[in-house]
């Protein structure tokens, strides 16, 4: 039962460093968010933060799903949502040609 123990500790620690319910509230309502707001969410936690630690942060909420990237310096909440057209029957016709 110990190894559980230590990933479930783990698991907690690295989601208080990521201040991951903290971004959700604050963040919660906006369509996006700048690199910029977020470099300021974490300054404002702790003034002496890096800024490859930021950056780290940032890589870290995308990976566990937290914001996703939506272009250069763009962020939201949440997993990106991939857009699929509807394909129209003309252009089905088209493309067989």
């Amino acid at each position: 039962m110990q190894p559980i123990r230590q990933i479930n500790t783990y698991n907690n620690l690295v989601s208080n460093k990521l201040n991951t319910n903290e971004i959700k509230e604050a963040f919660k309502g906006e369509n996006e968010m700048a690199f910029d707001e977020l470099k300021l969410f974490f300054q404002n936690r702790n003034p002496e933060i890096k800024h490859s630690a930021i950056k780290t942060r940032i890589s870290r909420l995308i990976n566990e799903g937290i914001i996703s990237r939506m272009g250069r310096g763009k962020y939201i909440l949440g997993q990106e949502k991939i857009y699929i057209p509807q394909i129209d029957d003309r252009i089905k016709i088209l493309t067989k040609k």
